[in-house]
Formats: C-alpha cells, sequence, structure tokens
C-alpha cells in the first residue's frame, strides 16, 4: 500500500498540528472507534507524555481494546 498527500502548509504548521495529541481524533479513521481516555492533555507532545486510549481495530462485536502510548522521544 501506498499513498502519497500533498498539503499546502509550512513544516512549522504541521509539526504544530502533528504534535497535539488532542488531534488524534481527527486522524484516526472512524471505523476503528477512537476514544481518548486521558482527558487532562497538553498542548503539544513531549517525551515521558502518557496518552490511554480506547479502540478496536477490527470490526468485529465485542473487540475494544485499551491502549496506553508513552512519547519517549520527540524531534
Amino acid at each position: 500500500l501506498h499513498q502519497r498527500q500533498r498539503v499546502r502548509a509550512s513544516a512549522a504548521q504541521l509539526w504544530d498540528f502533528f504534535s497535539q495529541p488532542r488531534n488524534l481524533l481527527r486522524l484516526t479513521p472512524p471505523d476503528v472507534r477512537f476514544e481518548m481516555l486521558t482527558h487532562d492533555l497538553p498542548n503539544h507532545v513531549h517525551p515521558g507524555l502518557m496518552i490511554a486510549h480506547r479502540l478496536q481495530p477490527l470490526p468485529l462485536p465485542g473487540l475494544r481494546l485499551t491502549w496506553l502510548t508513552e512519547i519517549t522521544h520527540v524531534e
């Protein structure tokens, strides 16, 4: 699978968008049923940030996973 998308924005504008943890909701396809469990999030990611979420990776009834993401490095 290969896909290319062009975005008319500067690198700084793109980083500002992608580094905001709340934008994970906007970036995740709706069929995954992504739910953010961590509500007290900073404006931008940083090393040591822990984010809990729940999702349904496959369209199987009752299969919902709780996921914990730790940001270990930001460049």
